[in-house]
């Protein structure tokens, strides 16, 4: 790991606000009552956050620290068990794809223009619609969690997602049809 990847993770991990690198590899200092955790910072959050079983929790850290480290877990611990859920993709991959907006698609009455994503690859050409790739449906997951903080909140707008784009309920109604044409989320 090259020393900017290192510092740049250090300015975004709350841990280091509280505590301090130690002498050793390995060793982080707490900032409160100075007991030296072996582990990295990682065993220091636990030892900040406190009731983990494998760390003494500081008798001395104030109780807004405790909460934004206990915070941070939570967050980073949901954000590892979606990870783990979504197929892993790296930008080379993303870039095969590229923006059709000549292309027309139209059924019913929901006629006129649609974007559609088209996928070039060397080996065949396929086309394929966002519903079916599953490498937008992950970045439009990525974007709801990033964008919408309430975990409440994003089941809703993913269960919406459907209604939306089949037009049911009273996403079905005809000024909500004619608005969709009009806003669609892809331009707000």
């Amino acid at each position: 790991m090259d020393s900017e990847n290192h510092s740049d993770a250090r300015s975004r991990d709350p841990g280091w606000k509280y505590a301090t690198k130690g002498s050793t590899p390995g060793t982080v200092i707490c900032n409160f009552c100075q007991k030296i955790t072996y582990g990295g910072i990682y065993r220091a959050k636990q030892h900040l956050a406190g009731g983990y079983r494998n760390s003494k929790g500081c008798n001395k850290c104030p109780a807004h620290v405790r909460e934004e480290i206990k915070e941070y877990f939570r967050v980073f611990n949901r954000n590892k068990r979606i990870a783990e859920v979504l197929p892993d993709f790296d930008e080379a991959e993303l870039e095969e794809y590229v923006y059709d907006e000549d292309e027309e698609v139209g059924s019913g009455s929901h006629q006129g223009s649609s974007r559609k994503f088209q996928a070039h690859s060397s080996k065949k050409q396929k086309d394929s619609t966002i519903e079916d790739d599953p490498q937008v449906s992950a970045g439009l997951l990525d974007c709801v969690m990033r964008l919408v903080p309430n975990e409440d909140d994003q089941s809703k707008l993913m269960a919406e997602k459907r209604m939306y784009k089949d037009a049911e309920g009273i996403l079905g109604y005809k000024l909500a049809i004619r608005d969709r044409n009009i806003k669609s989320p892809g331009k707000i």
